[in-house]
């Protein structure tokens, strides 16, 4: 039997740091031998706040990543990664210091070198880019400064020069709703999400302060 896939649906985050028409290339990035071109992924920073109902689930499944990575060793290992920020979630105040929308904020940064299906609730029904519904034109394709829910899956690496973590896989975004856009960049089945408000696609407000607070992953 397979193990089972540690995916959870996050519900309303808000987008950062957004590379969804197009792979985002770091200076990190790692080459395809093959060809000898740097490889992209796709990938959102998910910023949620710290009192967000589904924290603890996502805390369970970075536990559960790194119990089926390293087994009775998980806990100290999980330990030493926290320790050297290298779980998939991350405090904003630390990590991403200096931008209000993560101020007092956690947030997961997550990607994928596949595109992730992208979601958008059009008049009760689900566009998609999985079937070409869907199209970067539209209204509504998730952009930095939206809200959104997104399909992550959690999992444990170890490079063979010693680092380890808990990263995150994106699978899907669904926009939920508008919000002032952030600066930044700009596979889940539709049948995966629900249908969001009738009104999400109301116009973007004008600029909003975001709020801090004090928060611990």
């Amino acid at each position: 039997m397979s193990e089972q896939a540690l995916t959870l649906l996050v519900q309303n985050v808000r987008l950062a740091r957004v590379s969804l028409i197009r792979p985002y290339i770091g200076k990190d990035a790692k080459v395809d031998p093959a060809t000898g071109q740097k490889i992209g992924k796709y990938h959102v920073d998910c910023i949620i706040d710290p009192t967000h109902p589904q924290l603890p689930r996502i805390k369970e499944l970075m536990r559960a990543a790194a119990v089926r990575k390293w087994k009775g060793d998980a806990e100290t290992i999980l330990t030493q990664i926290a320790a050297q920020d290298k779980l998939a979630l991350h405090r904003g105040d630390i990590t991403r210091a200096g931008k209000p929308e993560f101020a007092g904020k956690l947030y997961i940064s997550a990607s994928n070198a596949v595109q992730p299906n992208i979601v958008v609730t059009d008049n009760g029904v689900n566009l998609s880019t999985s079937d070409g519904s869907l199209t970067p034109g539209h209204g509504s394709y998730p952009y930095a400064g939206c809200w959104a829910n997104v399909i992550l899956d959690f999992w444990g690496y170890a490079h063979e020069t010693g680092g380890k973590g808990i990263s995150s896989s994106l699978l899907g975004v669904q926009f939920a709703r508008h919000d002032t856009r952030l600066a930044g960049a700009s596979v889940a089945s539709t049948s995966e999400f629900g249908l969001v408000a009738g009104d999400a696609d109301a116009p973007p407000p004008q600029a909003q302060v975001a709020t801090a607070g004090a928060g611990l992953i």
